[in-house]
């Protein structure tokens, strides 16, 4: 940085000089004051980035370099991202434990992101993988679905896969009975509602 001995000698070298001397001053006040900040930030990124991250990343003394090295990085988790992305997308299967709507929403946020990540997808891909992850019992669904011209949206789907979620679940209740016999011994047994009423 200039001292203010040079700044002075500059500024009397002339009117026409006296501009850029002017602006070069005050480039040096500007780098006097961004330099720290700078640094500041450097030292931010490097201390709250991702460990892997910083420890795959060439050190630099300046923020800009670092962050252009990082986003050299970051391409490479981004890649793989993408593929543990699409991984989930297909194989995701219902599990029958959470309900029809939170599979939906799984699998949806694993569309959008990679969407997002700007991985060419169809919308009626997602419906057609949402179908395709669903157990043997919504076989016929699946089959309904497969035989009309026109294709469901997701909000469609939904509304009719959830119905048919509820109508499985109901053929499905079953009843408990429980016999106790002169000796004291308790039997359970398992009967259908549907056949029982």
């Amino acid at each position: 940085m200039m001292g203010g001995k040079d700044r002075k000698h500059f500024i009397q070298l002339g009117r026409g000089r006296k501009v850029i001397v002017q602006f070069n001053v005050e480039t040096f006040r500007i780098l006097a004051i961004v330099e720290p900040i700078m640094s500041t930030c450097l030292m931010i990124m490097k201390y709250t980035i991702d460990n892997s991250i910083r420890q795959s990343t060439s050190d630099t003394g300046n923020a800009k370099e670092y962050l252009e090295a990082v986003g050299k990085k970051f391409t490479k988790f981004d890649k793989a991202e993408k593929e543990t992305l699409m991984k989930l997308l297909i194989t995701t299967t219902y599990d029958g434990v959470s309900g029809f709507r939170e599979h939906i929403m799984k699998l949806t946020h694993f569309f959008y992101k990679l969407k997002g990540m700007k991985v060419e997808l169809a919308n009626n891909f997602l419906v057609w993988q949402v179908l395709e992850s669903l157990p043997s019992q919504f076989d016929a669904l699946k089959t309904s679905y497969n035989a009309q011209k026109e294709e469901w949206d997701l909000s469609e789907m939904t509304a009719i896969v959830t119905q048919e979620e509820e109508m499985i679940k109901k053929e499905k209740s079953h009843v408990a009975f429980m016999i106790t016999t002169d000796k004291g011994t308790k039997k359970f047994f398992k009967g259908n509602s549907s056949k029982s009423s």
